[in-house]
């Protein structure tokens, strides 16, 4: 004996689960078959729900009708039979739709069976089931207004059989899938080859238990399926479930924290837990912590990323003593700072660095010295020494910050004369704020490019 769900409960989900589980509506559906008089709704498991569709039953709303090139601008909407094939030398086609609308959206759609009655019949042949693409009515669709609105794909097949009159099905659980995704349920189509005819009940039967049904299995969605549906702005947060957590990058993987070099159990430099998290987001790149969780002896832990300084980290250390690491660290960055023509950064629709677009146009190449900035190289006094000339030096100086010409450079100057001399050991090598001590040469105004 099985329970089943009438389609009378549709009007909220709620209730469509509580009578899913203590369903009493019965109906006959021998024809489909079930025992006589047996209920006809079910509840398979805890989330998942099934409703039968069928002109007759409770909330049920169904509409079908045939098409017929013998009477192209005939409505058959009234017709007690469907038919798709050849008959009296001309084509026929079914048009069925069952109201779907009570699926929450976002559900996986379980299982979705179309059950027809045939009516007897001599010969077999496959009639084809397709995804109806217009808008249509049982009383106004004709063969000229809607025998071309579906499409050719086949969705599924129903097996006519010889001699022999009942229930023939058509899976049509992947069709039904993309109703409930996209919302666009115009229905199927049946037609077949022009070789036979086939003839189902349609709606009007008399004999409810003969009339098309779908029956459709969902699973409705939750805040804890792992996915992110019913209007959810995360993955099972936001929309109707609870407020989904601050945005952030998790820095520490399983078995993994950071803490402080000090006394055993004592967080020493960091102060605590949520200071060495902060400091953890910060080393990594991050600007704010967002969240972090428990704290432990860094012996439990397979890696603890332990603090000299703030700054500076001895990494897979601490299986010595119980010194204290904080797991699960959430890092986030703070938004960026507004762009300007001085921020040492190409942004803002700028063609070089600091100029351009909104900027002051840029020169053909990037100065790289500052006023009262040059570059020279260590040696005797009044000489170039490694660097040779000036030249050199500016395109030394270039290389050095990334460039690969040099364009331009002014004039030279002791290194006494200026602010700021950076004084080469070597190509690739420098002394920053030098050369107070000895008349050295730096150059000016160096200009690059790549």
């Amino acid at each position: 004996m099985r329970n089943t769900l009438r389609a009378a409960v549709l009007g909220a989900f709620s209730t469509l689960i509580l009578a899913a589980c203590d369903a009493s509506t019965a109906g006959q559906t021998a024809d489909f078959g079930g025992e006589l008089g047996e209920e006809v709704g079910r509840a398979r498991q805890a989330l998942s729900v099934c409703v039968d569709v069928q002109r007759g039953l409770p909330g049920s709303a169904v509409e079908d009708t045939f098409l017929d090139t013998a009477a192209p601008s005939h409505a058959s909407g009234s017709s007690v039979l469907l038919y798709s094939g050849l008959s009296g030398g001309g084509e026929k086609r079914s048009l069925l739709k069952f109201d779907l609308g009570f699926i929450p959206a976002g559900s996986v759609i379980d299982s979705a069976t179309l059950q027809l009655y045939q009516v007897w019949r001599n010969g077999e042949s496959t009639v084809r089931v397709h995804r109806v693409t217009a808008p249509w009515s049982e009383a106004t669709a004709t063969w000229e207004s809607s025998a071309s609105g579906y499409d050719a794909a086949v969705a599924s097949t129903i097996s006519a059989r010889s001699q022999r009159a009942g229930v023939v099905t058509a899976d049509l659980t992947a069709l039904v899938q993309g109703w409930s995704d996209a919302g666009d349920n115009q229905g199927i189509a049946l037609e077949e080859d022009l070789v036979l005819k086939t003839e189902f009940k349609s709606s009007e039967e008399a004999n409810v238990a003969r009339r098309p049904m779908l029956s459709v299995c969902y699973t409705a969605p939750t805040c804890d399926d792992g996915a992110q549906n019913q209007g959810e702005s995360g993955v099972d947060c936001g929309g109707p479930c609870a407020t989904c957590p601050p945005q952030g990058v998790t820095i520490t993987t399983p078995g993994e924290a950071y803490g402080h070099h000090g006394a055993c159990e004592g967080w020493n430099g960091c102060g605590d837990a949520a200071t060495c998290a902060l400091w953890a987001c910060e080393i990594n790149g991050y600007s704010e912590l967002v969240s972090y969780g428990a704290d432990a002896p860094c012996t439990e832990f397979d890696n603890c990323h332990l603090f000299n300084s703030q700054g500076s980290i001895d990494w897979s250390w601490g299986n010595g003593c119980g010194v204290r690491g904080v797991t699960d660290i959430v890092c986030g960055s703070a938004p960026p700072p507004e762009p300007t023509c001085d921020d040492g950064v190409q942004n803002q629709g700028e063609t070089g660095v600091d100029c351009g677009g909104p900027c002051a146009a840029c020169p053909d190449g990037v100065l790289i010295t500052a006023p009262g900035e040059a570059y020279g190289h260590h040696g005797e006094c009044e000489g170039w020494n490694g660097c040779g000339d000036a030249a050199t030096c500016a395109l030394w100086a270039c290389e050095i910050n990334g460039y690969s010409e040099l364009v331009s450079y002014g004039a030279d100057a002791p290194c006494t004369e200026l602010d700021n001399c950076h004084l080469f050991n070597s190509q690739g090598s420098i002394d920053w704020n030098w050369g107070n001590s000895c008349e050295v040469r730096g150059v000016t105004g160096v200009l690059c490019a790549n």
